[in-house]
Formats: C-alpha cells, structure tokens, sequence
C-alpha cells in the first residue's frame, strides 16, 4: 500500500476545467498481481491489458481499482452495464470516490492515441465532491504525476472519441485512468492505446479530423475523397517541411480562417479570405475630443455633442491592457449614447468581451449556441447554449446604444456583435459581419506538426449559421467613400 498525494491541478485544453487528486491512495488489488497481469495479453494492435473491460466475477483483470479521491466512508460503484461498458457512479453519500486504472511503461517523447466510446448521464458537482469525469493518462515519474492528458465527459450519449498526446521528457510511464468523483454516471467501453510513429501522422490528422471537424456538411465537403487525393504526396514527404506543403494545400480546401499549422507563434495557412473594410478609421479619429489608446486594443474617445466612442480594434489584451480597457470605458457612462465600433476586431478572448459588453445590461441574457459533433456521421449534431452575458458591476450603461460591425468583424469579434445584439435596445448598423467562428482546437500529430482546425458549429439565437454568413445588422448601410455607417450612427445618436 503506497500513499501519493497529489494537490496539483492541471488545466486540460480549451475546455478548461481543473482535475484535483487529492490525498490518492494507490491500492492494487490482489487480482492484479504481477502473475495474473504476465498471463494476460493485450490485442496485438491494444497496448492495454483487456480493453474491452470485461469481468471476471466482481474484477476486471488487467485494470486496478483504487481511491482517487476523498476520504473515509462509503465507496462510489463500479460495475459492468449495459453493451459490454464500464460504469462508475455515486451521489451526495459517497466519500471513496475510486478510480480505474492500468499502468503502461512508455519512453520520453512518445506519441499514443487513445480511443474509447463514453457517455455520462446527470451530472452533479455537489459538496465536498470533486469535478472529475474523465478517461485520460496521467504520466509519471515513479509515483509522481507530472502532467495529465484527459478528456472530459459530459454528453448522455454513448459516443466515440480518442485523444493523441505525447509523453512528456521527464516522464518514465503513465497510467490511464477512469475516473468519477461527483454525482452521476460515466460509461467507458471499448478503450484501445496505440504507439503512433511519425510515418502515421497524415492518416492520425485524417482520422482525427474526420471525428471532430465542424463544417464538413455545412460546406459540402467529402473529407475521405479529399484525403485520399493528397495522402499519397504526405506519405511520401522527405521531411516535416514538405509534409507541412502538403497538409497546407489540402486545408486551404476546407476554405476555414480557422484552420492553421502552428508552428512557435506563427500560423500558416494558404488560404485567405478577402473582404473590403466599410470604415475609415482617420476620419473618425480627427472628429473625436479626449481620445484614449489602450495599446492595439482600443480607441476610445467622445464627438463634439459628448456621444462616447468605443472602437474595439482586437480582444488580445494583457492584463494592464484589460484593466485600462475597462477603465476607460467606464469614464463614458455619463455620455448621453455610446457608440461601439467592432468593424476591425479580428477577435481574441471572448471573456473580455463579456467584461466590456457586460456594462450595457442589468440583466443575463443567452447571446449564442453552438453545435458539436455527436459521433462519427458528419451531419449529426449537438447543440448547447454558450455562457450567458451577465452584467459586468452594479452600475449599468442606460443611453442608447449603437454597435458598429462589418466584414472586418471576425471570429471572437462576432461574438462580442451577438452580446450587443441581445442586448435589449442596442441597435446595430452596416454590413454583415465576416462570417468565420470555429474555436479551433489542435490536435498534435507524431512527426511534431500542431494542427488546428474548427470544433464547433457557431450559431446566433434564430439557429442561424454564422460560418460564411455573419451577423446580420438591423440597419444595412452601404459603403463607399469616407464613413457613413459611424455618421448615420452618429446622427440617429444625436437625434435620441
């Protein structure tokens, strides 16, 4: 019996949510002794010891069971259910939360894939409990976690999925791990690891895609037909530069801003998409009193008849940046309207966002959902509600205001337009917004390339796409010379 306790939290991808192991007490049953382990085999193409999680009477040879989390008292449920899966559960009376899990030796650097099928039915974070519901690996060094890959479940549905992950340098071995420690079910079937090599990244990034990628319907694209078209040309790349050639003409095929190679703080891509700028920034500038530069950021200042001006160039901010941003938006409030010009914000953080629209609501209001791929088909879906705008301090904007959008209006930037479009009494003047929101996600292939691409299906409160057709404005202003959506703006401003 091994104590090892864990306190550290880690923070998994664009989901962000924290994994606490907490006091982990490392018990191996007996079941699972080295001989009984030396007689089981894994599948030639699983490096796990039975996959399937099948029982032998109340074990799963192969796999341990042990605490993850908790304390003293009763034990969370683990038993075989329905189609051959794995199933944990508890409630508000459980204090073991275990865990299930299987050891695997590894070398520093090495790429897996990990594929499992799993579901989780109403779940609960309640006292004392801890926000795990996951499969994932945690890599070790002895008996020390030093970095954790895992993915998160949260859909009723029983679904596939699969996670590729590199070990880490200092790491010597890892252990996957089924883990429940909150109110509810999680169902695992079917986990398969793999070793990846480098010769495998063209077919891990087509596989991988082919599960996740949003717009394969939405933009009428045969992804298998597609791949099959350049997997001969990757395959035979002489190095990872001209593997990079290659996979850059293919996604330039998918015509998705939001699809890239990352290589340091660079992104490469081959496609670009063109728009025409309906604003002139200068002349604006030189009609305003009291202008304010936050960095890149932002522009703020007031019209000679006192109407305050926000022009929100990018939502990339530093934290002196955010803090000045919001400082200076709230020196407008006692202007009798409030112009919000979005027309050049190329996106960024969608949490600053809600901090500087939040200032013109007192009440939450739903801005946003988005669909995410439910399984293997490319046109089946599930969709969610995305964060509520809440309002940002005590003190709420009450003029009228008008928010300014166009083409240069883009990703996180059409985001923040929807906050402003529900917003009850916000008008919105000019021209669609771009029309490409994808929260691009990446996915790490075995010769070392970072590929991104878009995960999720952007849609407004109507269910309207916004990919390739943007937010629509309530009053469509045409552009030609000068800037006659900030001066209709500015008129209908001045008039109320």
């Amino acid at each position: 019996m091994k104590l090892m306790t864990c306190l550290k939290r880690f923070r998994i991808g664009h989901n962000r949510f924290a994994v606490p192991i907490c006091t982990m007490l490392i018990v191996t049953l007996t079941w699972c002794s080295c001989g009984l382990r030396s007689a089981l085999m894994a599948q030639p193409d699983n490096l796990l010891v039975n996959g399937n999680l099948e029982w032998d009477g109340n074990r799963i040879p192969g796999w341990e069971i042990a605490q993850g989390a908790g304390g003293n008292g009763k034990n969370s449920l683990i038993r075989s259910a329905t189609n051959g899966a794995l199933e944990l559960s508890g409630d508000a009376t459980i204090r073991v939360w275990n865990y299930v899990g299987q050891y695997v030796p590894v070398a520093p650097g090495e790429y897996f894939r990990l594929s499992f099928s799993a579901a989780a039915e109403a779940l609960q974070l309640e006292k004392d409990q801890f926000n795990n519901c996951y499969i994932g690996s945690f890599f070790l060094v002895g008996q020390n976690t030093v970095g954790n890959s895992v993915f998160r479940v949260e859909r009723p549905e029983m679904a596939p999925h699969e996670i590729i992950f590199r070990v880490p340098d200092n790491a010597d071995g890892m252990r996957i791990m089924i883990f429940l420690s909150m109110t509810g079910k999680l169902r695992v079937a079917h986990v398969k690891l793999e070793r990846l090599s480098s010769q495998d990244s063209f077919d891990v990034l087509i596989r991988n895609m082919d599960r996740y990628y949003s717009y394969f319907h939405h933009k009428g694209i045969d992804w298998r037909t597609l791949a099959a078209r350049y997997r001969e040309r990757a395959i035979e790349a002489a190095d990872t530069n001209e593997f990079q050639d290659v996979i850059l003409d293919m996604l330039a095929e998918l015509k998705d801003t939001h699809v890239w190679i990352a290589q340091g703080q660079e992104r490469l891509s081959r496609y670009r998409s063109t728009w025409t700028p309906n604003f002139d920034f200068n002349l604006i500038d030189r009609q305003l009193k009291n202008l304010q530069h936050v960095g890149g950021v932002a522009t703020l200042g007031r019209t000679s008849s006192g109407v305050g001006y926000i022009r929100l160039n990018s939502l990339v901010a530093n934290a002196a940046e955010s803090e000045q941003l919001i400082v200076a938006v709230h020196s407008l409030m006692d202007a009798p309207a409030i112009i919000v010009d979005l027309r050049a914000n190329s996106g960024g953080d969608e949490k600053l966002a809600r901090t500087v629209a939040g200032n013109f609501t007192d009440k939450s209001v739903v801005y946003a959902k988005q669909r995410f791929r439910l399984n293997n088909n490319h046109d089946e879906f599930y969709e969610v509600e995305r964060e509520p705008l809440r309002p940002a301090n005590s003190k709420t904007y009450k003029g009228n205001v008008f928010c300014l959008i166009g083409p240069g209006t883009v990703s996180s930037g059409e985001g923040m337009a929807k906050m402003f479009a529900a917003i009850p009494g916000v008008t919105l003047l000019g021209q669609a917004t771009r029309g490409a929101s994808g929260n691009p996600q990446p996915v790490l292939l075995p010769n070392g390339v970072v590929v991104y691409y878009s995960r999720w299906v952007d849609l407004d409160m109507q269910g309207n796409i916004i990919e390739d057709r943007g937010i629509q404005p309530d009053i469509i202003i045409e552009h030609s010379s000068g800037d006659p959506t900030f001066k209709q703006a500015l008129e209908l401003a001045d008039r109320k």
